[in-house]
């Protein structure tokens, strides 16, 4: 049976442990990877999986302070969003974000993205699925696909027919960890990050059927390089 100090230790140690990061493992997320809790003010913060500013904690402040920041159209912390397709709406025009002791507010076309328990997402304000987009992560090469409106401003032979329509453009990415960057989804993007692994990409080069071929090395180049930070 363990004695009172035997369990203040303990306590101790988990304590210790959950308070150095907010960090998560993706429930779904067979990699395993860790991803830091927090706003992202930049590409290059996701990439890092270094949050520019943490979400402040819900004792560092009473309900009112929070209340009056709702109605302002300033969101204090996300939490469990609502999610829809895997996105979120967030209804606000800023945020409230953590750094060390102090608390800022920054508008949200400031914010690139954010991280809530454990899941990296993607801020696009025009994005016909939720304002933010969840980020799949499957390795060190990923895939994100989106769709986002675009306003089309169009003229006709009558004058008063002129005016704004809305467009869909589809988005398909590659999230290239290894090179911090986003690419376009097509296989010579793909064959350009196989070519960082010789032996792969040799074997990959004997192969026949490249356009389904290709996907199942980059299967193989995300085991033999997994994610990590």
């Amino acid at each position: 049976m363990m004695n009172r100090t035997n369990i203040s230790v303990l306590f101790l140690i988990f304590w210790v442990c959950g308070s150095v990061h907010a960090q998560w493992v993706k429930e779904d997320d067979s990699s395993s990877v860790w991803f830091d809790e927090g706003i992202y003010l930049s590409q290059e913060a996701f990439f890092s999986n270094q949050p520019d500013l943490m979400f402040p904690n819900k004792e560092d402040s009473d309900w009112r302070f929070q209340d009056s920041l709702f109605r302002q159209g300033i969101v204090y912390r996300i939490d469990r969003p609502e999610i829809n397709e895997g996105n979120f709406d967030l209804k606000a025009r800023a945020i409230v974000g953590r750094k060390g002791d102090s608390l800022k507010v920054i508008a949200l076309n400031k914010v690139w993205g954010a991280c809530i328990l454990g899941i990296p997402y993607m801020h696009q304000e025009n994005s016909v699925q939720g304002n933010f987009i969840r980020i799949p992560v499957l390795g060190t090469v990923s895939y994100l696909n989106y769709a986002l409106r675009i306003e089309d401003n169009f003229m006709t032979m009558d004058a008063r027919m002129a005016g704004v329509g809305v467009q869909t453009d589809f988005l398909q990415l590659i999230v290239d960890f290894s090179g911090k960057r986003f690419l376009k989804h097509n296989r010579k993007n793909l064959e350009k990050i196989l070519e960082s692994d010789k032996n792969l990409y040799q074997k990959y080069k004997m192969e026949k059927g490249k356009s389904k071929a290709i996907y199942r090395y980059i299967k193989l180049f995300n085991e033999a390089h997994p994610l990590t930070f």
